[in-house]
């Protein structure tokens, strides 16, 4: 039991410091990411900031997910996919 407790103490850690250095990327834009390109180059900043970071999503309001990053990896077929239309959250609750 005690590898559990030290491997998840270890997660939280590795988790705190990526969402710090995204509120650090965040906060360093002072609100100037309001446009797709500006949302995607904040996103792709994060990418090297920690090894186990490969790709970063951007998630409005509503829950829904708008773009990934890298771009390269969104599957074409979900752009042009019926269900763009009506977009639905994929977050119950958004976390803010």
């Amino acid at each position: 039991m005690q590898n559990v407790r030290v491997l998840a103490h270890d997660l939280l850690a590795e988790f705190n410091q990526i969402d710090s250095t995204m509120a650090e990327s965040i906060a360093a834009a002072e609100g100037n990411f309001g446009t797709e390109a500006e949302i995607r180059t904040l996103l792709s900043a994060g990418l090297g900031a920690h090894p186990a970071v490969f790709t970063s999503c951007y998630v409005d309001g509503k829950g829904i997910l708008k773009y990934l990053e890298p771009e390269n990896i969104e599957n074409p077929k979900v752009q042009t996919s019926a269900h763009r239309n009506t977009p639905s959250p994929c977050f119950r609750t958004p976390n803010r």
